[in-house]
Protein backbone atom coordinates (compact mmCIF):
# COMPACT_ATOMS: atom_id res chain seq x y z
CA UNK A 1 0.00 0.00 0.00
CA UNK A 2 1.21 3.40 -0.45
CA UNK A 3 3.04 4.70 2.53
CA UNK A 4 1.02 8.27 2.39
CA UNK A 5 -2.58 6.96 2.08
CA UNK A 6 -4.47 6.13 5.07
CA UNK A 7 -6.86 3.01 4.50
CA UNK A 8 -10.46 1.91 6.74
CA UNK A 9 -10.93 -1.73 7.24
CA UNK A 10 -13.94 -2.61 5.86
CA UNK A 11 -15.74 -6.27 5.13
CA UNK A 12 -18.69 -6.82 2.90
CA UNK A 13 -20.46 -10.21 3.39
CA UNK A 14 -23.34 -11.49 0.83
CA UNK A 15 -24.93 -14.99 1.40
CA UNK A 16 -26.04 -17.82 -0.73
CA UNK A 17 -29.35 -19.75 0.15
CA UNK A 18 -29.29 -22.70 -2.23
CA UNK A 19 -32.25 -24.52 -3.31
CA UNK A 20 -34.16 -27.06 -1.39
CA UNK A 21 -32.92 -29.90 -3.27
CA UNK A 22 -29.73 -32.35 -2.86
CA UNK A 23 -29.18 -32.03 -7.00
CA UNK A 24 -24.97 -32.75 -6.94
CA UNK A 25 -23.07 -30.52 -8.25
CA UNK A 26 -20.53 -31.64 -11.18
CA UNK A 27 -17.26 -29.43 -11.77
CA UNK A 28 -17.95 -26.14 -13.51
CA UNK A 29 -21.36 -25.75 -12.03
CA UNK A 30 -23.02 -22.04 -11.00
CA UNK A 31 -23.67 -22.33 -7.28
CA UNK A 32 -26.86 -19.95 -6.19
CA UNK A 33 -29.50 -18.86 -4.50
CA UNK A 34 -33.15 -20.15 -6.31
CA UNK A 35 -33.15 -17.03 -7.93
CA UNK A 36 -30.19 -16.47 -9.65
CA UNK A 37 -27.98 -13.22 -9.36
CA UNK A 38 -24.50 -12.18 -9.02
CA UNK A 39 -23.00 -11.62 -5.31
CA UNK A 40 -22.53 -7.53 -4.73
CA UNK A 41 -19.82 -6.30 -3.08
CA UNK A 42 -19.81 -2.60 -2.40
CA UNK A 43 -16.27 -2.41 -1.97
CA UNK A 44 -15.43 1.33 -3.01
CA UNK A 45 -17.25 5.05 -2.81
CA UNK A 46 -16.45 7.39 -5.38
CA UNK A 47 -12.96 9.24 -5.34
CA UNK A 48 -11.48 6.72 -2.53
CA UNK A 49 -9.12 3.83 -3.74
CA UNK A 50 -9.40 0.62 -2.44
CA UNK A 51 -7.74 -2.77 -2.28
CA UNK A 52 -9.20 -6.01 -1.79
CA UNK A 53 -7.20 -7.78 0.97
CA UNK A 54 -8.91 -11.51 2.02
CA UNK A 55 -11.82 -12.99 1.00
CA UNK A 56 -13.47 -15.62 3.55
CA UNK A 57 -16.16 -18.52 2.71
CA UNK A 58 -18.59 -20.39 5.22
CA UNK A 59 -20.88 -22.78 4.64
CA UNK A 60 -23.47 -24.14 7.29
CA UNK A 61 -21.78 -28.12 6.02
CA UNK A 62 -19.39 -28.73 8.36
CA UNK A 63 -18.38 -31.67 6.85
CA UNK A 64 -17.82 -29.58 3.07
CA UNK A 65 -14.51 -30.25 1.99
CA UNK A 66 -14.76 -29.65 -1.74
CA UNK A 67 -13.22 -27.05 -3.34
CA UNK A 68 -15.02 -23.79 -4.91
CA UNK A 69 -14.11 -20.71 -6.84
CA UNK A 70 -15.20 -17.22 -6.75
CA UNK A 71 -15.48 -15.25 -10.10
CA UNK A 72 -14.85 -11.42 -9.53
CA UNK A 73 -16.45 -8.74 -11.74
CA UNK A 74 -16.73 -4.66 -11.95
CA UNK A 75 -19.48 -5.29 -13.59
CA UNK A 76 -22.84 -7.33 -13.09
CA UNK A 77 -22.21 -10.39 -16.02
CA UNK A 78 -25.30 -10.22 -18.56
CA UNK A 79 -26.18 -13.55 -17.98
CA UNK A 80 -26.11 -15.33 -14.90
CA UNK A 81 -26.79 -19.22 -14.89
CA UNK A 82 -28.90 -21.15 -12.56
CA UNK A 83 -28.12 -23.10 -9.91
CA UNK A 84 -26.40 -26.20 -10.97
CA UNK A 85 -26.14 -24.80 -14.56
CA UNK A 86 -22.79 -24.96 -15.76
CA UNK A 87 -21.15 -21.69 -15.73
CA UNK A 88 -19.54 -20.53 -18.90
CA UNK A 89 -17.59 -17.10 -19.10
CA UNK A 90 -17.93 -15.39 -22.50
CA UNK A 91 -16.83 -12.74 -24.97
CA UNK A 92 -19.91 -10.96 -22.98
CA UNK A 93 -18.54 -10.98 -19.39
CA UNK A 94 -14.70 -11.23 -20.34
CA UNK A 95 -14.81 -7.55 -20.66
CA UNK A 96 -15.49 -6.73 -16.67
CA UNK A 97 -13.50 -9.97 -15.28
CA UNK A 98 -11.48 -9.23 -12.30
CA UNK A 99 -10.17 -12.44 -11.25
CA UNK A 100 -11.02 -15.32 -8.69
CA UNK A 101 -10.56 -16.39 -5.54
CA UNK A 102 -10.08 -20.38 -4.74
CA UNK A 103 -11.48 -22.16 -1.51
CA UNK A 104 -9.54 -25.11 -1.63
CA UNK A 105 -9.10 -25.77 1.96
CA UNK A 106 -12.12 -25.83 4.70
CA UNK A 107 -11.96 -25.82 8.55
CA UNK A 108 -14.59 -26.36 11.30
CA UNK A 109 -13.76 -25.03 14.30
CA UNK A 110 -14.46 -27.00 17.02
CA UNK A 111 -17.76 -28.46 17.42
CA UNK A 112 -19.72 -25.95 15.17
CA UNK A 113 -22.11 -26.68 12.48
CA UNK A 114 -20.02 -24.50 9.91
CA UNK A 115 -17.08 -25.08 7.64
CA UNK A 116 -14.55 -22.04 6.91
CA UNK A 117 -12.26 -21.66 4.16
CA UNK A 118 -10.00 -18.01 3.90
CA UNK A 119 -9.82 -17.57 0.18
CA UNK A 120 -6.20 -17.39 -1.70
CA UNK A 121 -5.40 -14.40 -3.44
CA UNK A 122 -2.60 -13.68 -5.66
CA UNK A 123 0.22 -12.75 -3.44
CA UNK A 124 -0.83 -8.95 -3.29
CA UNK A 125 -4.12 -7.55 -2.99
CA UNK A 126 -6.39 -6.88 -5.80
CA UNK A 127 -6.50 -3.05 -6.19
CA UNK A 128 -10.13 -1.47 -7.00
CA UNK A 129 -10.26 0.82 -9.28
CA UNK A 130 -12.60 4.00 -8.18
CA UNK A 131 -13.89 5.14 -11.64
CA UNK A 132 -15.36 1.37 -12.95
CA UNK A 133 -14.82 -1.08 -9.68
CA UNK A 134 -16.77 0.77 -6.99
CA UNK A 135 -19.65 -2.35 -6.83
CA UNK A 136 -17.61 -5.68 -7.52
CA UNK A 137 -20.06 -8.85 -8.25
CA UNK A 138 -19.15 -12.23 -7.96
CA UNK A 139 -20.17 -15.96 -9.09
CA UNK A 140 -19.31 -19.12 -7.12
CA UNK A 141 -18.47 -21.89 -8.99
CA UNK A 142 -17.95 -25.63 -8.24
CA UNK A 143 -14.56 -26.87 -8.43
CA UNK A 144 -15.13 -30.26 -7.66
CA UNK A 145 -18.46 -32.61 -7.38
CA UNK A 146 -19.80 -32.82 -4.39
CA UNK A 147 -23.57 -33.38 -2.96
CA UNK A 148 -24.95 -30.27 -1.08
CA UNK A 149 -27.40 -30.25 2.09
CA UNK A 150 -30.69 -28.75 1.03
CA UNK A 151 -30.64 -25.24 1.33
CA UNK A 152 -26.94 -24.89 2.18
CA UNK A 153 -25.65 -21.86 2.73
CA UNK A 154 -22.51 -20.20 1.58
CA UNK A 155 -21.96 -16.84 3.18
CA UNK A 156 -19.05 -14.94 1.17
CA UNK A 157 -17.09 -11.68 2.98
CA UNK A 158 -14.62 -9.84 1.27
CA UNK A 159 -12.32 -7.47 3.21
CA UNK A 160 -11.28 -4.27 1.73
CA UNK A 161 -9.11 -1.75 2.71
CA UNK A 162 -10.82 2.01 1.72
CA UNK A 163 -8.65 4.88 0.96
CA UNK A 164 -9.78 7.74 3.98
Amino acid sequence: FPSHDTFIHRNYRQRITRPANTTAYSIGDHITSAVAGALFFPVSVAGRGAYITRVLLTTNKNTHTEALRLHLFHTAPASIPSDNAILMLDANTSPSYLGFVDFSTFVVAGATPYAVSEGQLVARPLQVDTAVDQNIYGLLEARATFTPTSAQTFRITVYAEVSA
